[in-house]
């Protein structure tokens, strides 16, 4: 007989831009239901105005949704981009009015909410920008940071959904610790909220098989880029040394050989920025999956016991292979750091070189911002295997 599930509802909090994030939301609510409802007796329950509020009147529409849901979730997700939203009775925006709600809830009753906000900085396409709709925006965070409010930046949708998984999972296990006496009482009591797995689902051995196929796409391509960095420095330093040779080794420079020495430095850094074109989707891809599997098993473990030695053993294992991973990238971003140094501070001796320089930095910048990203992920995913 399957056991009773413990509802916990979540609210969703976002105004009409917000689109693929509440699908992302609601795809891996009912894909940890299907695990959660069946092993741990815990499942959610979303509303989001969009989809699931329904005709009525009051004293303004605002005020419609928030007589249908009052206060009654324990889960608060609150998104926002490029626009705050629409001006209420109450409030600048009915998110702003929904997230003082639900921080009046916390104050009443600390252990009754979680929060979670998140603020996409994917940069707004100049045709989009409303000033008004940014600068309320900006003070609304600032507003709910001073409140304590720790919230959530992403730069790009599939990040979201990693860290989405995370933390929703985080939460759902503090909700378990907190609440075990009452989820062991009603283990064999009847409801119909119980979810079957089907048989073709992937399993935690699965996921640790398919783990060592993941990782290793990702070691490679890291070993790959660190290759092209080093072949493509030892070059760059090669030619520096030529360029500073001819330099202060004539009287009356050569411009023409001088121009060959530069003409090979542009081959070079045309032939990386090719190379790492193609890299560093390839880098950003094998990342994404490997991480992704990692936070599967975030979510599947928490229905072993903490006494299954061979599970914490794999857990320990896990653990360490992403500190591994954390401190490789952390290195790799220092040393990529450094190359961007050495080739912003070549001097602009002609177009070619110049226009050269900033495709590489441009490049650079690039493999930066996904490698601190990659990082940011991978902390947060190893803080969440060690709670």
């Amino acid at each position: 007989m399957p056991r009773k599930s413990n509802i916990l509802r979540v609210f969703i909090s976002a105004p009409s831009d917000i689109t693929e994030e509440i699908k992302i939301i609601e795809k891996i609510i009912q894909e940890l239901n299907k695990t959660w409802s069946e092993h741990l007796g815990i499942s959610l329950e979303s509303f989001y105005w969009k989809n699931d509020s329904y005709p009525d009147i009051s004293t303004s529409a605002q005020e419609v949704i928030n007589e249908q849901i009052d206060d009654k979730y324990d889960i608060f997700i609150g998104i926002l981009w490029k626009k705050f939203g629409t001006p209420t009775g109450s409030a600048c925006s009915g998110t702003e009015e929904e997230f003082t709600k639900a921080y009046d809830k916390y104050k009443r009753e600390p252990n009754s909410i979680k929060i979670m906000f998140y603020f996409n900085t994917t940069p707004i396409p100049i045709n989009e920008i409303e000033p008004e709709q940014i600068s309320k925006i900006n003070k609304f965070k600032a507003n709910i940071g001073e409140k304590g409010t720790l919230y959530w930046e992403y730069q790009d949708i599939r990040e979201f959904e990693y860290m989405f998984r995370i933390h929703l999972t985080k939460h759902v296990q503090s909700w378990k610790e907190d609440n075990y006496k009452n989820i062991a009482n009603n283990d064999l009591a009847e409801t119909n909220m119980a979810t079957e797995i089907d048989d073709e689902e992937v399993g935690l051995y699965d996921l640790w098989e398919i783990l060592d196929e993941k990782s290793d796409a990702f070691q490679k391509s890291m070993e790959r880029m660190t290759q092209f960095i080093k072949d493509f420095g030892n070059r760059i330093n090669a030619r520096t040394e030529e360029v500073k040779q001819f330099k202060f080794s004539k009287e009356s420079p050569d411009y023409k050989s001088a121009k060959r020495i530069i003409n090979r430095t542009v081959s070079d850094m045309n032939d990386y920025n090719l190379r790492m074109n193609v890299e560093i989707p390839l880098f950003s891809e094998a990342y994404a999956s490997a991480i992704e599997v990692y936070s599967k098993i975030l979510s599947l473990k928490t229905e072993f016991s903490k006494t299954d030695d061979e599970v914490n053993l794999e857990i320990k294992k896990a653990i360490l292979e992403l500190e591994e991973m954390l401190e490789a990238i952390s290195k790799s971003i220092v040393e990529v750091g450094m190359f961007r140094s050495t080739i912003a501070n070549w001097p602009r001796l002609t177009t070619a070189i110049n226009k050269a320089k900033r495709k590489t930095i441009y490049i650079l910048d690039w493999l930066i911002k996904e490698m601190e990203k990659s990082k940011s992920l991978t902390f947060e995913t190893i803080k969440a295997f060690k709670q």
